[in-house]
């Protein structure tokens, strides 16, 4: 079995010059809100690591295969989103929802890290901050493996 890319990315990390695992700084208590992983360019960037597991194209899809089976149509190939709705207004709202389901997850894990980020933050404003998101199975949309 392989490593995730999220195991061997915090392997990379626990190896770079310049970065330092907060968890091995400070052992939080169970008080305290949860931190962000790692200070980079010593200690001038605090940064959170979170990994993308599930496929997001996929719920594209999805949204487009539902349509299409409420249509009643069925489609080998590729067509623009134009032909497969009747209206420009239709069109507007399947790319709306089509948006929304592939990019819901990613707002979340934004939203939980900046929380993470935010705890370290208030204890050192000068930091610059980031968010390092991991998409496993990224490859397959790149042409290799």
């Amino acid at each position: 079995m392989s490593t995730s890319l999220e195991t061997r990315f915090n392997q990379f990390l626990e190896n770079a010059l310049g970065a330092e695992s907060i968890d091995t700084i400070h052992t939080p208590s169970s008080n305290d809100p949860k931190m962000a992983d790692y200070y980079l360019a010593n200690r001038k960037i605090v940064a959170e690591v979170k990994s993308l597991q599930a496929d997001q194209m996929s719920k594209g899809a999805a949204v487009v295969d539902e349509h299409l089976a409420n249509k009643g149509a069925v489609i080998f190939g590729t067509l623009p989103s134009s032909r497969i709705a009747d209206s420009p207004e239709e069109e507007k709202a399947l790319m709306h929802k089509i948006e929304y389901k592939m990019t819901t997850r990613i707002k979340k894990i934004c939203s939980d890290a900046n929380k993470q980020i935010t705890s370290q933050f208030k204890k050192l404003p000068h930091l610059a901050t980031g968010v390092l998101i991991l998409i496993n199975g990224i490859w397959r949309y790149l042409g290799s493996e």
